[in-house]
């Protein structure tokens, strides 16, 4: 469904954290200088995985100021399955590694 050789990074703002089974998404507008904002969808990891690392329904909330990388989809335009996301104001960070999605803060990445 989504293609690992497309990998795209944008920033953006969150406006809805869908906390669902079996796959969480994001959706985050991006500003675009044509149509002047964009909606994307990211879709996360599966949603027991996420609770496992501490994510929850307020995780994200609408405003947060993002900065993702991820797949793009193969049929679909503006989807993007997620690989990594910045959340600039308090340096949290959400990142697929291997097959396993991990948290971490900013105080982590000082250590």
């Amino acid at each position: 469904m989504y293609d690992d050789a497309k990998q795209v990074t944008f920033e953006g703002a969150v406006t809805e954290f869908r906390f669902v089974n079996p796959h969480p998404f994001l959706i985050v507008a991006v500003a675009a200088s044509d149509t002047g904002e964009q909606l994307w969808q990211l879709e996360m990891d599966n949603r027991s995985e996420l609770s496992a690392i501490g994510v929850t329904p307020t995780t994200f909330q609408s405003g947060d100021h993002v900065i993702v990388t991820g797949s793009m989809s193969r049929t679909e335009p503006r989807h993007v399955y997620l690989k990594r996301l910045d959340r600039t104001a308090d340096g949290f960070r959400y990142e697929q590694v291997g097959t396993r999605p991990r948290i971490t803060s900013s105080e982590e990445h000082v250590k």
